[in-house]
């Protein structure tokens, strides 16, 4: 992008990403307007500002050069396409949606797909991976002008294929804009994001967006709920329906655990296909089965599928095992599982490898769902034996609010509390204090966060994540 002297060589809309010779794009935000942090972009070097009327006004320092449009954030991705020469067209897209499971999905996949092509890509909710490459990743999906950048990066590396996560806000937000998807999956939608949608069939709009076919040209949907039913009966795209249960074109029968994992048999118009693999749960097996029908819409052999299956790992805070169970021990798992629904499919799993007690740690984020909390709390008091209910990020709210809406679920089946602990202190202390309490026949879960690299207080993200708790509690029991 350029007119004769001036040459644009990149496109930011964070002020802080923003580099010499590059434009920044300051978009209407929730709180604030993006033009307030276009004096950091210039200091950056920012040779061309983009914004809207409201934008201009809150200018002070005058750019070398000034668009103004009616819609900023409508023209990320087109502008920064050009910019990156669009990187686009060179790479096999595939984008994987819903509301639990996305993360394990778009992690299978990017290994299958790296088993087949010999490298591949992934931007998601845990990590931004060019090849051997990688970087915590600051959102689920991210901005237009990272995505064009990043997909030039891979360009540049010969890494032709990616793997992105395209969340709902994403979706309606339009930061995948300008993208045509060669392959896009969906999963499940469960009660979540209810704050920003407002009610499940806007929930569901945003989702579909991605099945467009001005944003994909083929269609992978697990039918197992019936959300997915409805995409599948009216997408307009050639689709592969795929299903745990229900009549698919991809199907999994048998399904049930093996010493290290699951297995099952995929039903499929060509024979059934035998697979194995080392992660655990049902849950799996749905992620699995979206992620295999995404890989055969790639045109992934099944012997390769097949392969890739029994050694995929599953992804950081999903299932994660951080301690298995033996004599000394209880088995400790960190899991993502933040809506009722996610909670609801998990507990029974870990009831099932259970001898003892199930114990779970939990709580809910603040500025976000309020409707699930009483939810969470119900279905926990329900399925665990003990209950530690602690903070995630409450963000601008009060943690001893969340959590009385959390324990206002728990009362309706615990009406005494028992077995009950609030801990007021922090999510550490709550942890560490179950797994030192735990015997080796129980389980301890901590759900909510996963991956998550840091808390929300206010507006500061403070450094956290369950796994090193978890890990250092264990070493406690072993130096007690």
């Amino acid at each position: 992008m350029g007119d004769g002297d001036t040459q644009v060589v990149g496109i930011g809309v964070d002020s802080t990403d923003v580099r010499p010779g590059e434009a920044f794009i300051a978009v209407p935000g929730f709180t604030t307007h993006g033009a307030r942090f276009a004096d950091a972009a210039i200091a950056s070097g920012a040779i061309l500002i983009i914004t809207d009327k409201a934008g201009r006004e809150h200018l002070t320092s005058q750019p070398a050069a000034l668009i103004e449009v009616t819609d900023p954030r409508a023209i990320v991705g087109t502008a920064a396409a050009l910019v990156f020469g669009y990187p686009a067209r060179d790479l096999e897209l595939c984008a994987v949606t819903g509301t639990n499971g996305k993360t394990s999905t778009a992690t299978i996949l990017h290994q299958i797909l790296r088993n087949a092509r010999g490298e591949a890509g992934i931007f998601g909710t845990v990590e931004v991976r060019i090849g051997e490459d990688a970087a915590y990743s600051p959102r689920t999906t991210l901005e237009a002008s990272l995505v064009n950048r990043l997909m030039s990066l891979a360009r540049e590396r010969d890494v032709t294929t990616l793997v992105l996560e395209a969340s709902s806000q994403a979706l309606h937000l339009g930061r995948l804009n300008d993208l045509q998807f060669d392959i896009a999956g969906f999963v499940n939608l469960q009660h979540d994001h209810l704050d920003y949608h407002h009610t499940m069939a806007e929930y569901f709009e945003a989702k579909a967006m991605l099945f467009e076919p001005n944003m994909c040209r083929s269609a992978v949907i697990c039918i197992d709920d019936e959300w997915g039913a409805k995409l599948a009966a009216r997408v307009a795209v050639p689709h592969l329906t795929v299903s745990t249960g229900a009549d698919a074109d991809l199907i999994a029968r048998d399904v049930g655990p093996t010493a290290a994992g699951m297995r099952f048999t995929v039903l499929a118009s060509d024979g059934e296909h035998p697979i194995e693999m080392p992660l655990t749960s049902r849950v799996m097996v749905q992620n699995a089965m979206v992620a295999i029908g995404m890989a055969r819409r790639a045109g992934v052999s099944w012997e390769t599928i097949t392969d890739a299956m029994r050694v995929a790992n599953p992804a950081p805070g999903r299932m994660e095992v951080v301690q298995a169970r033996n004599e000394t021990h209880p088995l400790v798992i960190v899991d993502y599982a933040h809506t009722p629904d996610a909670l609801e499919a998990l507990m029974p799993e870990l009831r099932a490898l259970t001898p003892g007690n199930l114990i779970i740690v939990f709580g809910s984020d603040g500025d976000r769902d309020q409707a699930k909390r009483p939810l969470l709390g119900k279905i926990a008091a329900d399925q665990a034996d003990l209950l530690y209910v602690t903070d995630e990020s409450p963000r601008t709210e009060d943690p001893a609010a969340i959590r009385a809406q959390i324990l206002a679920g728990v009362r309706e089946v615990r009406p005494d509390l028992a077995g009950v602990i609030e801990d007021t202190e922090s999510r550490t202390h709550a942890l560490t204090a179950a797994i030192l309490a735990a015997h080796p026949a129980d389980t301890v879960v901590v759900t909510g966060k996963g991956a998550e690299q840091y808390q929300v207080v206010g507006t500061e993200n403070r450094p956290y994540n369950d796994v090193p708790v978890a890990r250092a509690a264990i070493e406690q029991r072993q130096q007690a």
